[in-house]
C-alpha cells in the first residue's frame, strides 16, 4: 500500500503534465467530505474561469498566467502540502499508524453538555449576545431582521437553530417551518430570473405558508396567542453569494421596505434570520488561499458592503462573521464541564484528530466530533 507521501509526490509529477492533470488526480483522490475538497473546487473554478475568460479573448495572456501560476502554488501548498490520511476517499487511503484508543467513556464529570444549547455555542457568545441585546431592544418593533453571514463550515443553521431555541425556551410563543423534529426549515428562495420573478418566489412561498394570497405581511392571518404574551412569526432564508446578481441587493430593499409592511396595532411580530453563505475555503486553508488567489471575490465585496449599509436600519442586526473555532475558545468550553486539565487535553487532541490545524477548527468538524463523543 502506498504511504501519504508517496502519493503527495505523485500528485506533483502530474503537476508536470499540467495544471488540469493534477487537478483531476486530487479529486479523484479526496473524499468529498474532506474540507480540502471544496477548496480544491474553488482552486478549480478559479482556474477553469480564467481560461474561459483568455479564449473569449477577455483577459490577456500575462492575466491567465499569473491565475495559472497562483493556482499551480495554491495546489502545492495548500491542498497537497495539507493533505491527511482521512482526506482520501477509502479505497485510497495511504498507509496509517494504529492510532491511539480513543475515548470510551463520557469525561464530562461537572456536567452533560446539552446539544441544542450547548454544543452549538461554543465561541458563538458574541452573535448569541447581540442577538439578545438586539432583540430586548426591538421588542416593539413588529418586524425584525438578522443578518448571518459566513461559510457552510461554520454551520449557520446550527446558529439560527440554537437562537431560536433559546427564544422558545424563554416561553414566548414561536410560529416556525419545522424540517422533521429537530430542525428548523431553511428556505432557499429561487432568484434566478430578475427582480419581478424573485419577487413572486418570496409572496409564493408565504402564500403556500399561510394559505391565503400574501403581497406583504400585512396579508398573512394570524391568530391572538393564547398565553397573551406577543407571538413571533420566524422564517429563515438562505442564499448563496456564489449565485448573486445584479438585483440581489434590490430584493432585500424590497423586502426591507414594502414586503416587510404589517397591520397597524398588530400583536403578531415577525422575526427574519437571512443567512449569507459564502464559498467555503476550510479552516485549514483559508487566509493562505484567498491570499494567494488574490483576495476575496468580487461578490462577497458586494454583499458585505451591503451588510455595512444594513447596520444603518433600525430593524437590521448583522451579526459578526462565523468564523472557525479556535482551540483557546473551545479549551474555554471544556473546562465548563471538566475539571480534570489532562482530560481536556486528550480530549482536545481527539476532537481535532491529532491533526495540525493551527490555532482553530471548523465549526462543523468540531461539532461532529462532539456529538460523536457524546454518543458514545
Amino acid at each position: 500500500m502506498k504511504t501519504l507521501n508517496h502519493i503527495k509526490e505523485e500528485i506533483k509529477m502530474e503537476m508536470a503534465k499540467g495544471i488540469e492533470a493534477s487537478i483531476s488526480k486530487t479529486e479523484a483522490l479526496l473524499s468529498t467530505e474532506s474540507s480540502l475538497h471544496s477548496d480544491l473546487l474553488q482552486i478549480k473554478g478559479r482556474y477553469a474561469d480564467s481560461q474561459r475568460k483568455f479564449q473569449m479573448g477577455l483577459i490577456p495572456y500575462e492575466a491567465t498566467s499569473l491565475v495559472a501560476n497562483q493556482v499551480r502554488y495554491a495546489l502545492l501548498t495548500e491542498i497537497v502540502g495539507r493533505l491527511e490520511i482521512d482526506d482520501f476517499k477509502d479505497h485510497y487511503k495511504p498507509e496509517e499508524k494504529i492510532p491511539d484508543k480513543p475515548i470510551t467513556q463520557l469525561p464530562f464529570d461537572l456536567k452533560i453538555p446539552r446539544f441544542k444549547m450547548d454544543v452549538l455555542r461554543l465561541d458563538r457568545r458574541k452573535a448569541a449576545s447581540l442577538f439578545r441585546a438586539r432583540f430586548d431592544l426591538l421588542k416593539d418593533i413588529p418586524v425584525q431582521h438578522y443578518f448571518i453571514y459566513g461559510d457552510r463550515h461554520q454551520q449557520p443553521r446550527s446558529l439560527v437553530e440554537r437562537l431560536v431555541f433559546e427564544m422558545e425556551s424563554n416561553a414566548r410563543t414561536l410560529q416556525y417551518d419545522a424540517e422533521g423534529d429537530k430542525h428548523i426549515r431553511i428556505v432557499e428562495p429561487e432568484t434566478e430570473g430578475n427582480l419581478a420573478v424573485s419577487k413572486l418566489s418570496f409572496c409564493e412561498y408565504f402564500s403556500e405558508r399561510f394559505g391565503t394570497t400574501v403581497s406583504t405581511l400585512a396579508d398573512i392571518p394570524v391568530s391572538p396567542s393564547t398565553e397573551g404574551n406577543d407571538q413571533y412569526v420566524i422564517t429563515v432564508f438562505k442564499f448563496h453569494i456564489k449565485e448573486w446578481k445584479d438585483y440581489s441587493k434590490a430584493i432585500f430593499e424590497w423586502l426591507l421596505s414594502t414586503f416587510c409592511k404589517t397591520s397597524d396595532g398588530a400583536s403578531t411580530k415577525f422575526i427574519f434570520f437571512h443567512v449569507l453563505q459564502k464559498d467555503s475555503f476550510s479552516a485549514r486553508a483559508k487566509g493562505s488561499l484567498l491570499r494567494i488567489l488574490g483576495g476575496k471575490p468580487g461578490k462577497q465585496k458586494r454583499v458585505e458592503t451591503m451588510l455595512e449599509g444594513f447596520k444603518k436600519h433600525p430593524n437590521c442586526t448583522v451579526l459578526p462573521e462565523l468564523k472557525p473555532i479556535s482551540i483557546h475558545d473551545l479549551t474555554k468550553w471544556l473546562e465548563e464541564f471538566i475539571s480534570n486539565e489532562t482530560v481536556i487535553d486528550k480530549l482536545l487532541k481527539d476532537i481535532s484528530g491529532g491533526k495540525k490545524f493551527k490555532d482553530a477548527l471548523d465549526m462543523s468538524f468540531v461539532e461532529n466530533q462532539l456529538v460523536n463523543i457524546l454518543h458514545q
